[in-house]
């Protein structure tokens, strides 16, 4: 999520002092995987494509009405996440610098009611617009199924039915459970750090009282 952070920071601030987004560049923050998919990928999608031209591009596309309310029921809430919360969690900390500050507030800053959807089409097609090779480009759709995928893939249709997942539901339940997860850590980590602090008080206090009594039976 730092490599991300940092080519936020070269996109959206045209900072002089950041890596080029080259392939070089990306190779260091995907290693040995193979795709990728999801923010903060999606936010470099133009530079990803002029990084691998050899790569298939699969552009998901949805009704942009049900996108919009999806977001603001799922996603958007983290554009608020409480800054203290991040202090505690070094991982989530950069997926908030990577993801919200670098991503979403640059794309649609404070202003997502009013420029979310505009957004989500220029970006639909922004990401068509690059990939220069038309075979390497499939256009699909949740209803699609696995057909036109596999056989762009040039894979086999799996003998299963096609999975449904993440509806907001289970999205807000997974969030809420992680979250609640984080605040336990918090609250263990303070009990860790304040039972330290303790010990450390009383060996303090142990030591000046040792040393005093020693100086005191000194004098005697």
């Amino acid at each position: 999520m730092r490599g991300w952070f940092i080519a936020g920071r070269s996109k959206f601030e045209h900072d002089g002092r950041s890596p080029i987004l080259d392939r070089e560049f990306f190779d260091k923050i995907l290693g040995s995987h193979s795709g990728v998919t999801d923010a903060p990928c999606t936010y470099f999608a133009p530079e990803l494509i002029a990084a691998y031209p050899e790569a298939k591009v699969i552009l998901n596309y949805r009704d942009v009405e049900p996108w919009y309310q999806s977001i603001q029921s799922t996603v958007a809430p983290l554009f608020y996440l409480p800054t203290l919360v991040l202090v505690f969690s070094k991982t989530l900390y950069w997926q908030y610098q990577g993801f919200v500050t670098k991503g979403c507030r640059y794309n649609m800053g404070p202003g997502f009611e009013r420029f979310g959807r505009t957004v989500y089409r220029d970006h639909f097609f922004t990401v068509k617009g690059a990939v220069s090779d038309p075979a390497n480009l499939l256009i699909w759709k949740l209803g699609d199924g696995w057909e036109p995928l596999c056989k762009f893939l040039e894979k086999d249709v799996p003998d299963v039915s096609f999975p449904r997942g993440n509806s907001t539901e289970e999205y807000n339940h997974r969030m809420a459970t992680e979250y609640d997860a984080l605040i336990e850590a918090q609250r263990k980590r303070r009990i860790l750090i304040r039972t330290a602090l303790l010990i450390a008080q009383i060996a303090i206090v142990g030591g000046f009282a040792a040393a005093f009594r020693k100086y005191w039976r000194g004098r005697k």
